[in-house]
């Protein structure tokens, strides 16, 4: 979109996905509509369309809260490095923990993003391991430095949690973080990581710093 500030360039994803969060949820908070029949209710097949509608609802304002920085930070994360694959990523993301929730969680209800939180959280993270790309391993070190204690919402530890959804959300970003790990843009090279030009025209061989000479280079005592 032209005109617009730079900066608006780079949240402009992540502001809409938070933003169509806040729009479903906080109207239910608030009382002003009852939305929570759109949750989801495993193996309740008529009511299928809560793998798509249950991560923009949430049970409290704590729950809500919770769960819009996350989205926001790992969406930017995703979005700004790794753009050529960012959209099937958060497809991917938003789709499959919902889609496994339905077929194998305990028959309740679930709702919140907190599975795509987690679905984005562990792609990053397993996605800078797998393509040993510094960018994406720093980026990946933050992921568990910040959401370190993301692990145990993935254990049946917590009464009145999905921990179900977290799990699958987690097994999501470790397959999507496989499947592309050699696509979109590559790993960036770092000057201290490629080897130094060796000269590309012919003359004398500079012998402390290149040992043997290819063809075509002068011995310098020659």
């Amino acid at each position: 979109m032209k005109g617009l500030p730079s900066w608006f360039q780079i949240v402009k994803v992540p502001l809409l996905l938070c933003g169509i969060v806040c729009l479903i949820s906080v109207p239910d908070l608030l009382g002003l509509v009852e939305w929570k029949q759109y949750a989801l209710r495993p193996r309740h097949w008529d009511q299928w369309y809560g793998i798509f509608t249950a991560p923009l609802l949430h049970g409290s304002w704590e729950h809500l809260w919770s769960n819009l920085p996350p989205l926001f930070f790992l969406s930017l994360g995703i979005t700004q490095f790794y753009p050529r694959i960012s959209f099937q990523v958060l497809l991917g993301s938003y789709v499959a923990p919902g889609l496994w929730t339905f077929l194998a969680a305990r028959d309740s209800l679930h709702l919140g993003a907190s599975g795509v939180v987690y679905a984005l959280a562990f792609f990053l993270f397993f996605s800078g391991v797998f393509r040993r790309d510094l960018k994406a391993l720093t980026l990946a070190l933050i992921v568990a430095m910040f959401y370190g204690g993301i692990v145990w919402g993935i254990l049946p530890v917590e009464p009145g949690v999905s921990w179900e959804s977290h799990g699958f959300g987690a097994l999501a970003g470790i397959i999507l973080a496989w499947y592309f790990r050699k696509q979109g843009d590559p790993p960036q090279k770092y000057a201290w990581q490629q080897e130094e030009d060796r000269p590309e025209e012919t003359g004398p061989w500079d012998y402390q710093r290149w040992f043997v000479p290819p063809e075509g280079f002068q011995h310098p005592d020659k």
